[in-house]
């Protein structure tokens, strides 16, 4: 886990699956930059985010196939 989030190593679709599971998380809430402008976070519209869930799911299923 520290690998991953110090960006210094990149998972598969299948472990961002299985961690998705473990947090009780959609696979895409992984993938999603920090919501909203507290603590240095970056702003991301509710619009922008269901376009990313949109096509982040659509990667997914084209992988998995």
């Amino acid at each position: 886990m520290n690998y991953i989030e110090g960006c210094r190593t990149w998972v598969s679709d299948k472990t961002i699956l299985k961690l998705a599971k473990a947090l009780k998380l959609d696979a895409y809430q992984l993938l999603l930059p920090k919501y909203g402008t507290q603590n240095g976070g970056s702003y991301i519209s509710r619009e922008g985010i269901l376009r990313l869930k949109q096509t982040i799911e659509k990667v997914f299923d084209e992988i998995l196939r």
